[in-house]
């Protein structure tokens, strides 16, 4: 490997990355558990009963003092978004409140005692590409923002496409945060999703700003902004524009996707949606007169989805929005789900906690920053992250849009086709071996049956995620369309 993402002077340079993970910072662990995550995605990324299926095996455990109260509550039929018939928006909404007591308190999530004692109440939207996962499969992340911020989390679960298109999931979000509105100051109130969960957040205080007011009396009454939000790899841009895209593709788990020019997007009706910034929030542009609430970003710097992130920061940051973007070293999508074992996990939430808990960071300071992967995880201050999305930029305008993600990448790097990478020798000796195997030429109608990963035993490894250790084949190719690489 050439190196590992290293900056100079508070600047970024991804050019030195080895053309495949694992990254330098990845202990052997955590290397098995993307592999493993990796295989599971792509095997559900072609159906949707089957992903649904591995999505809905068992609820995230919890500790014995977490305690988890189902709720349902009302749609709002005085939200009538664009699009929306009154049919769409009756019914009711399962949620569960997820709380951690701390020593000096017994008190229920929900009750009016600590709404007057001005507790936070945090909003939480999970991930999923709209279309999988639920409030249980987020436990892992909920019930420690309600143990790190000492206040509730509400977790709602909204409806899912394609049964329920845009804007179903939005209206739904509206309706929770009116349902908190009932017991809460609007600053009380936090925002926290992640990836298209963060995109529903953002798309939620977009429309607060642009179209925020219900009908009280026959009187329309503004919607409030919240006090804060959070947002973890949102996904902001459904049409899949930005460089990190491909770029990032070797060391995230999020498997490539289909493009939509001859079948309509799922999470929309028509594809003519896919740049509403309701739908993706990036291509939205600021407001002179009308503000967002302050916002955190936090976003891997080796995941799919980190471009969108930056642009988005950038654009709203210039035009004088309070919005702070945090860039986690060598972190896939939502690393935040990895608690269980990655420190900087943990102290993402933790920063996360912090920052709801004041609205925005109490002392101004840099807004765009990079947590390092190593203890103590120094934060160090970043002067211009945009330089990173101008490099891809420019490497991909000389790729036409029939050039595999491969081909991208591997000139992007500019590091050696085959290298092997050796997994804390002190520890386990030779076991894992990843070898990358370039073909020249290969049909598009042989890329499904040629791309594979063979697990392979070397010696014996007991780990939660994986009964047997691992050599991974990874067959990339030189000419097969963007669309069709898996």
């Amino acid at each position: 490997m050439k190196g590992n993402g290293d900056g100079r002077d508070g600047e970024l340079d991804f050019e030195g990355r080895a053309v495949q993970g694992p990254l330098p910072t990845w202990d052997w662990s955590f290397a098995i558990t993307l592999a493993a995550l990796r295989a599971l995605v792509a095997r559900g990324a072609g159906s949707l009963n089957l992903a649904r299926r591995l999505t809905s095996l068992g609820a995230v455990p919890t500790p014995m003092k977490c305690r988890i109260t189902k709720i349902r509550m009302p749609r709002r039929e005085d939200v009538l978004l664009e699009g929306m018939s009154h049919a769409d928006v009756s019914g009711s909404i399962t949620a569960e409140w997820v709380s951690y007591p701390q020593p000096s308190e017994n008190v229920k999530p929900d009750s009016a005692s600590e709404s007057k004692r001005k507790k936070k109440v945090i909003l939480y939207c999970h991930g999923g590409a709209y279309f999988v996962c639920s409030r249980k499969t987020h436990r892992g992340i909920t019930w420690r923002l309600a143990k790190y911020s000492s206040s509730p989390v509400l977790v709602i679960d909204y409806r899912l496409a394609p049964e329920h298109p845009f804007p179903a999931a939005l209206h739904d979000v509206l309706s929770a945060y009116l349902f908190l509105l009932e017991s809460y100051s609007p600053d009380q109130i936090g925002f926290v999703g992640d990836s298209a969960g963060g995109g529903l957040c953002l798309a939620a205080l977009l429309w607060i700003r642009d179209h925020g007011g219900i009908n009280v009396d026959g009187v329309t009454q503004p919607v409030p902004m919240p006090g804060s939000a959070v947002l973890f790899s949102p996904w902001m841009d459904l049409t899949h524009s930005q460089p990190s895209w491909f770029l990032n593709a070797p060391y995230d788990y999020l498997p490539a996707v289909p493009q939509h020019n001859a079948a309509c997007h799922y999470y929309v009706r028509s594809n003519d949606l896919l740049t509403n910034p309701l739908v993706s929030p990036l291509f939205a542009e600021p407001a002179n007169d009308k503000q967002l609430c302050p916002i955190l970003i936090q976003v891997g710097d080796a995941e799919r989805l980190r471009d969108e992130a930056i642009v988005f920061w950038k654009k709203f940051s210039d035009a004088g929005a309070d919005i702070s973007l945090e860039l986690y070293e060598d972190q896939p999508h939502v690393f935040q789900m990895f608690t269980f074992s990655l420190p900087i996990a943990r102290l993402a939430l933790r920063r996360t906690a912090t920052y709801l808990q004041h609205n925005g960071w109490k002392e101004d300071g840099h807004r765009s920053v990079r947590v390092r992967n190593r203890k103590p995880h120094p934060v160090v201050a970043l002067s211009n992250p945009f330089h990173v999305v101008q490099r891809g930029q420019l490497l991909m305008k000389r790729h036409t849009p029939e050039s595999s993600e491969a081909t991208v990448v591997e000139e992007a790097m500019e590091v050696e086709v085959v290298h092997t990478k050796e997994i804390t020798p002190a520890v386990v000796e030779e076991t894992v071996e990843i070898e990358i195997a370039h073909t020249k030429e290969i049909t598009t109608a042989v890329v499904e049956e040629t791309v594979e990963i063979k697990v392979v035993h070397t010696k014996e490894i007991t780990t939660a995620v994986v009964e047997e250790a691992v050599e991974m084949v990874v067959v990339h190719t030189k000419e097969i369309t963007t669309g069709q690489v898996r």
